[in-house]
């Protein structure tokens, strides 16, 4: 079969797939190679208190549409979900609202100067981006319905590049300051807003007048009931677990400690928000109203063990050479976030080529077995973090304690997504085992090379000889698997 006629046989979930991963990895990559500039702008204190404030906003993301957002996608017909997004508008605004005031009351009370210093900015963080970032995840979760990715892309996209040239612009010009970054980051949202509105629009906003009525938006807030009640405290505790680090070293350390932080996760954060962000809409679009295909099990496999073939080489030379990178790229100032991320990288690593299935909990509705996972992996990570920054008084050990805990829940709870869905137990070990030997083995390589000789090119050409090849293993054993899905294939 020709490479021309594989292509054009590919399912459309993988067409998508690869739509929507190319907008995101630019979407990605833009703010990725203008962050040394950043970095030469802006002090570690300056992104401390930014982080801080997109940390709050970013716990309160997943809940500005209490979840309905995501029931978007299920409807079998355009009225129901249309009265879903009149919901999701009404309490993007409500809580908006309700934040603007609880920022104000906090402005006005807050008990210790440290605190007092982050009022302002939450004000001019949290109500604008509570709405904005609900009007965005609408129009995220119609496009998805519509399979419309490259409207999600181009969205991405403007973000991106408007946020970060928005930021190095006004810091260029006018000089270190946290607004600066908050102003950047908040008109970038508003720009992909404006680009989501116009395909909403075309195809939603004209027919929301007759065909939703308050009876109507009744029964279906009833209806999805269980978003709300289990989907949004999951999703909201699953981003307390990374963002309350952030609030927890504000608290317990200095500004500058949160900037350097800060700077890691977001750096060491990348694929996750790359890879699996994407591969998750994809699947959830996939499974949605299909959860019982017979080919799942078999696509999960093969996807599984090629990401660990393909993208585990990454991890591993980012946690070899983590801090000489750090260092290098965005200045000597930065070293400590080079430490930081060293310990972030297994759990980023495992999280990106897991938690793109997420969305099972959703479709089986078992939305409260994953909320009762998640709370138990946020208490052990973040009770983890918090007793040894105050034993030891060392960042480096909380983050390291936070980083193992995260890494066991996350085993845990892949096993468990793989079993409720009825895929085999030994497709998780062949995962695991996969990963870990193409990981010990880049690693061993480099302590073994590093001992036989000084030169430190030498040791890099080997890395990079075994890392390629581990990665076209996984490029061919991903080849055969979509290979095996196009409708060619299941003819034969």
């Amino acid at each position: 079969m020709s490479l021309k006629n594989i292509v054009g046989d590919l399912p459309k979930a993988v067409i998508h797939g690869l739509m929507l991963l190319s907008g995101t990895a630019l979407a990605q990559l833009i703010p990725a190679l203008l962050s040394p500039a950043l970095t030469r702008i802006y002090s570690p204190a300056d992104f401390g208190i930014f982080a801080i404030t997109f940390a709050i906003l970013g716990v309160l993301a997943p809940i500005v549409c209490l979840r309905y957002d995501i029931a978007i996608v299920l409807p079998h017909n355009d009225d129901e979900a249309s009265r879903l997004i009149v919901l999701c508008f009404a309490i993007a605004f409500a809580l908006a609202l309700l934040s603007m005031v609880g920022c104000a009351v906090f402005w006005f009370f807050a008990p210790t100067p440290k605190s007092a210093a982050i009022a302002a900015p939450l004000i001019a963080m949290i109500p604008i981006g509570v709405f904005l970032l609900g009007l965005q995840k609408v129009g995220q979760s119609w496009s998805l319905r519509r399979k419309d990715f490259k409207i999600q892309s181009a969205a991405l996209l403007t973000q991106a590049g408007v946020s970060i040239v928005t930021q190095i612009v006004l810091g260029f010009f006018w000089g270190s300051n946290p607004f600066f970054l908050i102003v950047g980051a908040q008109i970038g949202l508003f720009a992909s807003v404006v680009v989501f509105l116009v395909a909403l629009r075309s195809h939603v906003i004209s027919d929301i007048t007759p065909n939703v009525s308050t009876g109507g938006l009744i029964s279906t807030f009833h209806q999805y009931i269980r978003f709300p009640l289990y989907t949004a405290p999951y999703a909201f505790a699953g981003q307390a677990a990374s963002r309350a680090t952030l609030v927890i070293l504000s608290t317990l350390a200095s500004a500058g400690v949160v900037g350097q932080y800060a700077l890691a996760q977001r750096v060491v954060f990348l694929p996750l928000s790359t890879v699996m962000g994407t591969a998750s809409q994809v699947f959830y679009s996939r499974v949605a109203r299909r959860l019982s295909d017979p080919r799942l099990q078999s696509t999960i496999r093969w996807t599984l063990v090629s990401s660990a073939l393909i993208l585990g080489p990454f991890f591993a030379l980012a946690f070899i050479y983590a801090e000489s990178i750090f260092a290098f790229v965005f200045g000597e100032r930065w070293s400590q976030a080079g430490g930081f991320a060293l310990l972030l990288i297994a759990p980023s690593m495992l999280i990106t080529l897991t938690a793109w299935m997420d969305r099972v909990y959703d479709v089986l509705a078992r939305q409260r077995l994953a909320l009762l996972m998640e709370i138990a992996n946020d208490s052990v990570a973040l009770g983890a973090l918090i007793v040894i920054l105050l034993i030891t008084h060392s960042a480096i050990f909380a983050v390291a304690g936070f980083a193992v805990a995260t890494v066991g829940f996350y085993l845990i709870w892949t096993f468990v997504t793989l079993q409720l869905i009825n895929v085999r137990a030994i497709v998780f070990f062949e995962f695991v085992s996969t990963l870990a030997f193409v990981v010990l083995s880049l690693l061993a390589v480099a302590k073994l090379v590093a001992f036989l000789s000084a030169n430190s090119w030498i040791c890099a050409a080997t890395l990079m000889a075994l890392a390629s090849a581990y990665i076209v293993a996984g490029a061919r054993h991903a080849w055969r698997g979509l290979g095996s899905m196009t409708p060619r294939a299941a003819e034969r």
